[in-house]
């Protein structure tokens, strides 16, 4: 199977609220390279509590340009997992991630950000050194 019949079938079972089926595509569809599928595989775990999961998918998708998964990493190091999402307290790192509170301040229901002028700012904002 290609890595967007993975990644589709984990966003059809993610939607279906069926959590541990998502899961398993989509971090196959991850683990073999699919930034999509690495950035709701973070939403994910976030939604379930597993900041440490989170993380590391959000990094992954982040590291590879995403910039949802930027403003969601951004988010989750705000909350308070700084340390766990920055190994060795790169503090400027943190200073720039978060750098645009209002991102949070925008975020609407399921946390998507407000608008397309939100995104943009957004995105601007979290293109740092991740």
């Amino acid at each position: 199977m290609d890595l967007d019949a993975l990644y589709l079938r984990g966003e059809d079972a993610y939607f279906a609220g069926l959590p541990d089926k998502a899961e398993s595509f989509l971090r196959q569809a991850a683990e073999a390279g699919h930034v999509e599928a690495a950035c709701r595989l973070g939403r994910l775990h976030d939604a379930a509590g597993r900041k440490d999961q989170a993380i590391r998918w959000y990094r992954v998708a982040a590291e590879r340009g995403n910039i949802a998964a930027m403003i969601n990493l951004a988010i989750v190091i705000e909350d308070g997992d700084r340390e766990a999402a920055l190994p060795g307290g790169d503090r400027s790192a943190v200073r720039s991630v978060v750098a645009f509170p209002s991102c949070r301040e925008k975020r609407g229901h399921r946390g998507r950000t407000g608008g397309r002028p939100a995104r943009r700012k957004a995105a601007e904002a979290t293109a740092v050194r991740l």
